[in-house]
Parts: structure tokens; sequence; C-alpha cells
């Protein structure tokens, strides 16, 4: 009997516990449409960037952008013309200047190497000497 009432006491909810999940529903209901309204008005506000963007600069992109290309070609063939011409300079004065050189320096003479002489000769090394050595762990 004890038990049988235990059980009818915890089936039956108190009504404060009823009105305390109709308010946790309704401010869930209200934070999700706020939610929805904010994303609904990024959304907007993205569209109308991109019409605006789509009517205001890409005719001016559009308009222009042929002449753009033709002065970024001037640019370049001008860019590498005066890299031509500056080269072209260099190679001149270095040579002017080494000619200078060698009128009145003369040629250097090229400086040779001593090599010291061993003081016994190497001797070959066997495979067989190898592998004993790698296996020694040396």
């Amino acid at each position: 009997m004890v038990i049988a009432s235990a059980q009818r006491a915890l089936a039956i909810d108190p009504p404060w516990l009823h009105t305390m999940g109709q308010i946790a529903g309704t401010l869930l209901l209200v934070e999700l449409l706020l939610a929805l309204a904010i994303v609904c008005a990024l959304m907007g506000g993205l569209a109308y960037a991109a019409w605006w963007l789509h009517r205001n600069v890409i005719p001016v992109v559009d308009q222009y952008g042929q002449q753009a290309q033709q002065v970024m070609g001037v640019a370049g063939r001008s860019g590498e013309r005066i890299v031509e011409r500056v080269a072209t300079f260099h190679g001149a004065q270095v040579g002017i200047f080494t000619g200078l050189r060698v009128f009145l320096f003369g040629r250097p003479q090229p400086q040779r190497e001593v090599v010291p002489l061993a003081a016994e000769p190497a001797q070959p090394v066997s495979p067989a000497q190898t592998f004993d050595h790698f296996e020694q762990g040396q």
C-alpha cells in the first residue's frame, strides 16, 4: 500500500511544474524567433549589398577594364625596356673597366695550387672490410 501511494504521488505532477514548463517553452520560442529575425536581417543586408555592387560597381569595372589592361601592358613593356637598358649600361661599364685594368696592369697570371704529397699511399678497402666495420658497430 505504501508503494502504490508513492507511485501515485510521483505520477501526478504539481501544477507549478506545468506552469514553469509553459514559461520555458514560451521563452525558447521567443529566443528562436529573435535568432531567426537576426539571420533574416543579415541575409537581407547581404542580398542588398550584392545588388548594389552589381548595379554600381560592375559597370564601372566593365567600362574601364579594357583600358586598365592596356595600361598594364604598356607598363610591363616599359619596365622590360628599362631593365634591358640598365643591364646594357652595366655590361658596358664592366667591359670598359675590365679593358682599362688589363691595359694598365696586364693580365693576371693564374695561380697554381700546390698539393702536398701524402707520406704513404692510400690502401684500397675491400667490401668485406667495410661489412666487418659496420657489423662491429664502429
